[in-house]
This record gives structure tokens, C-alpha cells and sequence, in this order.
């Protein structure tokens, strides 16, 4: 009994977390790539990121409102994911928002070649 109510109490714990916003830091390279949009229909500059436990370079699609990219700087951010409540059918259900620039540092990010073939 204690078992089920301990993981009844943690999914009710996240689900309540998917509602909230979280703060947190995100890595950015100094590189995009190109990438087909997941409708098919265009090629688009993608970022390159770390954040949490993703220690890899990661694609990622979003837009980081507040945030001007300018290639050959690597950037540690500080960003707001918020979720948005009934999202239009073929968009995100997080938003991304920029908190602050930490560091804006200009180098060559260390981005694994097969991201470029």
C-alpha cells in the first residue's frame, strides 16, 4: 500500500511539474545545421545543444524568444521552458524563452562531424 500510494503521489508530482515553467541552463554551439522542418516542406538552420543530462551535441527546432543567434559564438544561456495550454495542432507545446546571455564566447564549438554529411 505504501508503494502504490508513493507512486500515485509522484505521478500527480509531475504532472503538476508539466504546468509549471523550468529555469534552466542550455548550451548552444557556435555552428547551426540545415535540416528538413518536420512538415516536409523546407530546410532550416537548426541549433546545436547541451542541457541537463545531455552531455552530446543535440539538434534542436525552437525558437528561443529574446535570443539572437550569431554564428561562431558559443553561448551558455539561461532559459525559461514554459508549456502552452492548447497549442495549435501543428506546433510545440513548450515555449522558450532567454533569461540571460551567461557567456557569449567566441570559439569554435568541438561538434562531432557526422552532424555536417
Amino acid at each position: 500500500m505504501k508503494h502504490l500510494l508513493f507512486v500515485l503521489t509522484l505521478c500527480l508530482f509531475v504532472a503538476c511539474n508539466k504546468e509549471k515553467a523550468i529555469i534552466f541552463e542550455m548550451t548552444i554551439a557556435s555552428k547551426t545545421i540545415k535540416g528538413i522542418e518536420p512538415t516536409g516542406n523546407a530546410e532550416r538552420d537548426y541549433f546545436l545543444v547541451k542541457w541537463g543530462e545531455y552531455t552530446e551535441w543535440k539538434t534542436f527546432g525552437s525558437r528561443i524568444h529574446g535570443f539572437d543567434y550569431q554564428e561562431g559564438y558559443e553561448y551558455l544561456l539561461l532559459v525559461k521552458r514554459t508549456p502552452i495550454k492548447n497549442p495549435p495542432m501543428d506546433h510545440s507545446g513548450v515555449e522558450f524563452s532567454l533569461i540571460e546571455i551567461i557567456s557569449m564566447t567566441n570559439t569554435e564549438s568541438n561538434i562531432p562531424s557526422h552532424f555536417f554529411q
